[in-house]
């Protein structure tokens, strides 16, 4: 044997022959590993996408700074404060525009006469004509309406408390997972379905050119107003995420179910690959009895460990589109996460590691008498 051929027969033929002979064994493996990783990644989106969701009305009005009554833990649960801070913020925040917007919870009265509930929000200067709505299309079959045809085609009006609308309009940015579809209108038509008084606001939202020194004005603001919280968006937008994550239920599962994801994929991954190393077992022998040092049966190792994490990865990652589609229907605020696959691939890294660590402590510790037994 040549030295060129001996410095790659225990990398590249090596791993040739695994592939030609053990085909199978091969691509049971990469299985296992990939429906982990799949598992794992996807259930990180669904994290991902929770934590998302927790702010999509509140992104859908945007605005750069909210005001809000102090101890409002998220979007959903505001309490009113009295809408003549408007005036008094205005000196805070020079050459800023603001916005009054409400929210609560309406009673729903579809067209059938189904009752159910609505997050009703409401905004200022609402580009949208009275007496009409954005829902989300996931939301459609709940609220018994067809986006392709107009309400007012209904026999009987739909109601929102004790207002009729005659137009809805579809859109795919508010899906939640509240339960409570979201629907969003001009700030009149919400004060009558919520039958909140005028004198009142949910939340005030303000816009301003002088985003240079705007944390500074939110905090000279916060210390003239301290029965108000006023927010950064990004600041409201954590506050709200941490609140469903942390202090309910659902947020606090779906975390713990991702830690379990996360730990079976690690638990898939480095089983597979120690298992297919142990396959392997009297070849190594024999590649040391022709005289290999252990560091190359080393190489041949993390060359396989890295191998199965990046395949089990690939075809995650390309699976991972289709289930997000094929699981709408039910979890239709659920997105693809491009981070979700990061954090596939940096689990997927530490468990090739992990194994390759573990098969190569077996090789070093391999009885030389064994060796010559072979």
């Amino acid at each position: 044997m040549t030295f060129k051929a001996a410095s790659k027969g225990p990398v590249v033929l090596y791993l040739r022959a695994i592939v030609m002979r053990d085909t199978r064994t091969l691509l049971a493996t990469v299985a296992g590993c990939a429906v982990a990783a799949l598992i794992a990644t996807y259930q990180f989106s669904v994290l991902a996408s929770f934590l998302s969701a927790a702010n999509v009305a509140a992104r859908y009005v945007d605005g750069q700074v909210w005001v809000m009554a102090r101890g409002v833990p998220a979007f959903d649960f505001a309490y009113a404060i009295e809408r003549d801070y408007r005036g008094s913020l205005q000196r805070f925040f020079p050459g800023a525009t603001s916005r009054e917007v409400v929210s609560g919870f309406g009673l729903w009265n579809a067209p059938s006469g189904a009752k159910s509930t609505l997050a009703v929000v409401g905004v200022e200067d609402y580009p949208l004509h009275r007496r009409s709505f954005v829902f989300d299309r996931s939301d459609a079959s709940q609220l018994e309406i067809d986006p392709g045809v107009s309400i007012a085609q209904a026999p009987v009006l739909p109601e929102i408390g004790l207002t009729r609308f005659v137009e809805a309009y579809p859109t795919d940015e508010l899906a939640t997972f509240l339960g409570s579809p979201y629907v969003v209108m001009h700030l009149s038509d919400a004060r009558r379905a919520l039958q909140l008084d005028a004198q009142y606001v949910t939340f005030l939202v303000i816009d301003t050119p002088n985003s240079d020194r705007l944390s500074q004005q939110i905090d000279v603001a916060q210390a003239h107003f301290p029965e108000l919280s006023i927010l950064h968006r990004d600041d409201f937008y954590q506050r709200s995420a941490i609140y469903w994550l942390v202090k309910t239920g659902a947020g606090a599962a779906i975390a713990l179910s991702s830690i379990l994801a996360a730990l079976i994929m690690l638990l898939f991954l480095v089983s597979g690959i120690s298992r297919f190393a142990q396959r392997y077992h009297e070849d190594f022998l024999t590649l040391i009895g022709l005289g290999y040092d252990t560091r190359y049966i080393g190489t041949v190792l993390a060359v396989v460990a890295l191998s199965f994490a990046l395949l089990a990865m690939v075809v995650a990652s390309a699976s991972l589109p289709a289930v997000i589609v094929m699981t709408e229907a039910i979890v239709p605020w659920v997105e693809y996460q491009a981070v979700s696959i990061l954090f596939g691939v940096i689990l997927a890294l530490l468990a090739a590691f992990t194994a390759y660590r573990g098969a190569r402590n077996q090789v070093r510790s391999l009885n030389l008498e064994e060796v010559f037994r072979s």
